[in-house]
């Protein structure tokens, strides 16, 4: 991207715009003062080492923003000492992606009040406020590394009133002696690619999550079974739906399910997807499943072939 012209920043009839900043030597944003695009209403950016005001002043010029997508491909936002607010009333998705370290600890405020969709990525680096956080958001969160421990429990607060949650991170480490909120308003939570730490951390969400209706297990590595000392009460009451996708067979794998089976009152439906099994090994997994005891008389299990899911 070279130098763009002055009459893009305030276009009244743009309603989409892509930019990358910073990429090379020659690539800069100038925002002019008083930038405004009346129309726009998705605005997609990726920042190199672009100073990150400039990008304030193109975001605070879209008056009816819908959809933002920032990428922070730099080494730091700026300066660490200032607070980064995205105070966007019309904002509905947002996506934030920090593939690498931006900053020590720098802090993220959202207002946004009509948000529906949030998606977080790359290095958790970030302390997160929510200071006008709608409870009907659905949340994706997808880290492959967590610079400090601490700032995801603030994360965890701050989404506590989601009503959907995906969590996929690599390196699950959270700080034993500190509390998660309540989800009260979470429907759906999606656990994927996690160690095993991250059994205790999905067991003290649903400890925490009375009205959970759907649990999702994904390609979850190999852990210690212990059971926990009481019952989720999602599963004596909401949950209806689980699925356990690259299920392997192992004995902890299979304690869980028995786990689930015998405490979930209310389960319909349990869908297993694996990698494709010989029908032999299917059928006596099967029979094994159909021996242990059911809290629910209207539990169907499904068996499906990990390539057709």
């Amino acid at each position: 991207m070279r130098e763009l012209p002055l009459s893009l920043f305030t276009c009244k009839t743009l309603t989409k715009l892509k930019l990358a900043v910073g990429g090379s030597g020659s690539d800069v944003l100038n925002v002019p003062p008083g930038v405004i695009l009346p129309c726009v209403k998705t605005l997609d950016i990726s920042v190199f080492r672009e100073p990150f005001v400039h990008v304030y002043k193109l975001i605070n010029g879209c008056p009816v923003l819908e959809s933002l997508c920032l990428s922070l491909e730099a080494l730091r936002w700026g300066d660490d000492t200032e607070e980064y607010n995205f105070t966007i009333p019309t904002l509905k998705r947002f996506e934030l992606r920090t593939p690498r370290y931006t900053s020590d600890i720098s802090k993220v405020v959202l207002n946004v009040p009509n948000l529906e969709y949030l998606i977080l990525s790359g290095v958790l680096c970030s302390y997160f406020v929510m200071e006008d956080f709608p409870s009907h958001v659905e949340a994706t969160v997808s880290f492959s590394e967590v610079g400090y421990k601490h700032l995801m429990i603030e994360l965890l607060k701050g989404l506590s009133e989601a009503k959907s949650l995906s969590w996929s991170t690599s390196t699950i480490g959270v700080p034993l002696n500190i509390p998660l909120p309540k989800f009260n308003y979470l429907k759906r939570l999606e656990f994927k690619g996690f160690s095993c730490f991250g059994w205790f951390l999905m067991f003290e969400v649903l400890q925490r999550s009375c009205a959970l209706e759907y649990l999702c297990i994904e390609e979850p590595e190999g852990f210690c079974w212990k059971e926990p000392p009481s019952v989720p009460g999602c599963m004596l009451s909401h949950l209806r739906t689980m699925k356990f996708i690259s299920f392997k067979k192992r004995e902890c794998d299979i304690m869980f399910l028995e786990y689930l089976l015998a405490n979930a009152k209310v389960l319909k439906i349990l869908t297993i997807t694996s990698e494709i099994w010989p029908p032999s090994d299917e059928m006596l997994m099967c029979a094994q499943l159909l021996k242990f005891p059911r809290a629910s008389s209207f539990c169907e299990i499904r068996f499906v072939k990990k390539w057709s899911h």
